[in-house]
């Protein structure tokens, strides 16, 4: 770790405060050496992120009132390489697990884990490996090569945020105004989300993350 990350401090981040002060509490009962702050907004987290010493871990939800923060994935490792990521969320770790581990965070952990197994994650993190549940580990041995993976892992980044805005109800106008991006960036985006799903409406995009158990995070 850099020498500017303080090895006991933890940063949550989510917008319910019932799970702020629920993970919080559990950690100050487990593992009381842990300094535990949180924020609910992104807009909260980057001057937090300003103190100095940085967190060693941020434990990050995907989906904020203010934004998603799969957006900001890659500018956090790169601003703060010595602080781990570890997602919080409520998606299914199938479909986003493997992306985030990409871009550079060190775990993913499904919001419907028990309290052991939170801590479980916190603690293989912290000690510097990486932290997948077990579906994760099955899907690699079952299918090392990637075949039979879910649909929605061909996804980019953006197509992934796209997919999360239709589903939301969100038309391309508004989608181009949240995400900062052009109208016809958005629906190329949009248009390529529907090929590789192999959809033609938002009522077929509907059926099919539901066959498939995907959940907005």
């Amino acid at each position: 770790m850099s020498p500017h990350a303080q090895l006991d401090r933890i940063l949550i981040v989510d917008d319910h405060v019932i799970i702020r002060r629920g993970l919080r509490n559990l950690l100050m009962l487990r593992m009381p050496h842990l300094q535990v702050e949180d924020v609910g907004t992104l807009r909260d987290l980057f001057p937090k992120l300003l103190d100095c010493p940085i967190p060693c871990l941020l434990v990050l939800d995907l989906q904020l009132s203010d934004g998603n923060a799969m957006e900001r994935i890659e500018e956090l490792r790169a601003n703060y390489p010595a602080m781990r990521v570890l997602i919080y969320s409520m998606n299914p770790e199938r479909i986003y697990a493997q992306r985030v581990l990409a871009m550079g965070c060190s775990g993913y952990l499904n919001k419907e884990a028990s309290e052991d197994e939170v801590i479980k994650a916190i603690r293989t993190v912290l000690a510097g490996d990486v932290y997948v549940g077990l579906e994760t580990e099955l899907r690699a041995l079952d299918h090392p090569d990637g075949a039979n993976a879910s649909p929605f892992s061909r996804l980019s980044k953006q197509e992934l945020l796209v997919l999360d805005h239709v589903l939301s109800g969100m038309g391309v106008t508004e989608m181009a105004k949240h995400m900062g991006l052009s109208l016809s960036t958005v629906a190329t985006y949009k248009a390529r989300l529907f090929e590789k799903l192999s959809v033609t409406n938002a009522l077929e995009l509907q059926t099919l993350v539901n066959a498939h158990g995907y959940r907005r995070s």
